[in-house]
């Protein structure tokens, strides 16, 4: 490592760039360090040089450029104060935090298109208009519960505020584990900090009796929104899993729905069994697809076959059917309800709806696990008959 005694300052960074020996620079004046990043020399990392307790050490002060030099020799009029707040933040202000929050969101591969658009929304209506210009170094408690839940609290509801308040903690979660931030101010916060009210839980909506109106007025339906329907009340599945569905999913032979990872919302797959109710619909519908507009997916664009119909249409298309009184998540909170009323456990209703079980939960899941929902599917479907669903014609 080559080490050049200079006056630090952007132009002398920027000057000292292309002198690929030189790795770092030091202040002759301050015992202020650049260290050159070995993978782009725009860029680089401010150190300061410290005493203590006859130790030598070397204390990080900000990525350049979003630290600049002039930032960074300020910086160091503090280094009699202790490291956690010598050591400088990337972001000065909340609102630099939020875009940075945004674009790493839209950015990642790893969560779906429905939660992106979720956090994206969250952070662009109910955290940054609140705490834009606010200081990311002043933040307390106090603060937030001033400038933040008080308002917000009276145009929420409080299972909205607990999402945003979720999401506020991963920004600082994340800034931190990646030292953009140096602590997490928020570490400890929770919708506890701000009241002891507890978001209410949203009953379903749907019940037997809507059903029963629903699969009386089947005929008027179109065989694509019939099967739709179909689908979501014997499996519970998310809109999503259903809308994107396509025949190669379905294993006849073995009588199985393989929902691969890539489509559902745990991002791991999930394979569901096939009554008899459900294949006789399946094997029909693909007759009439077939004759009319053969396409691998079950639920085509109609625009392009080559395409799966978007979740947020099928949402619309199950809401337009239920005239605005129930969602396609009220279909999967029934079935989930209705199974429980059937007595299946409760750990194979939480395999069917996929949901992400406990490492305890886990350990409870055996060989037999595919045939006890496979019961609890045929027990469904014997009681959906009674509701008006029937074999079809």
């Amino acid at each position: 490592m080559t080490t050049q005694r200079i006056a630090i300052s952007n132009r002398t960074i920027a000057s000292m760039k292309n002198s690929v020996t030189v790795t770092q620079l030091r202040d002759p004046k301050k015992s202020l360090y650049f260290r050159y990043s070995k993978a782009d020399r725009d860029k680089g990392v401010f150190y300061a040089r410290m005493y203590a307790k006859g130790k030598d050490s070397m204390v990080r002060i900000g990525k350049f450029p979003e630290v600049s030099a002039q930032r960074a020799l300020q910086a160091m009029n503090n280094i009699h104060l202790k490291e956690a707040h010598f050591n400088q933040s990337e972001f000065t202000l909340v609102g630099d935090l939020c875009d940075w929050y945004i674009v790493r969101t839209k950015s990642n591969k790893q969560i779906s298109d429905k939660t992106i658009k979720q956090t994206v929304s969250l952070i662009t209506n109910h955290i940054k208009p609140y705490l834009v210009n606010i200081p990311i170094n002043t933040i307390t408690d106090g603060l937030l519960d001033k400038l933040w839940f008080t308002p917000i609290q009276n145009q929420l509801a409080l299972s909205t505020i607990s999402l945003a308040l979720v999401t506020l903690n991963a920004m600082f979660t994340w800034a931190t584990k990646l030292k953009h931030v140096p602590q997490n101010p928020v570490e400890k916060l929770s919708l506890g900090s701000f009241t002891h009210r507890r978001p209410v839980v949203k009953a379903g909506r749907l019940n037997d009796k809507s059903l029963k109106i629903l699969f009386k007025n089947f005929g008027g339906l179109s065989i694509e929104n019939r099967m739709l329907i179909v689908l979501l009340v014997l499996h519970g599945t998310r809109i999503g899993e259903t809308t994107t569905a396509r025949w190669d999913d379905f294993d006849f032979t073995n009588l199985l729905w393989r929902i691969p990872a890539s489509k559902t919302k745990t991002k791991k797959a999930h394979t569901l069994p096939l009554t008899p109710l459900a294949v006789s619909w399946l094997k029909s519908y693909r007759r009439y697809q077939y004759t009319h507009r053969r396409s691998q997916y079950l639920f085509p664009q109609k625009s392009n076959r080559r395409k799966p119909q978007s979740a947020n249409v099928s949402s619309r298309i199950v809401s337009h059917m239920a005239k605005g009184n129930w969602t396609a998540h009220d279909i999967r909170k029934h079935a989930r309800s209705s199974w429980l009323e059937l007595g299946v456990d409760y750990i194979i209703g939480e395999l069917l709806l996929n949901h992400s079980l406990s490492k305890l939960d886990q350990s409870y899941i055996q060989t037999t696990a595919m045939n006890l929902c496979r019961d609890a599917l045929l027990q469904w479907g014997d009681k959906l008959p009674d509701l008006g669903l029937h074999y079809p014609e």
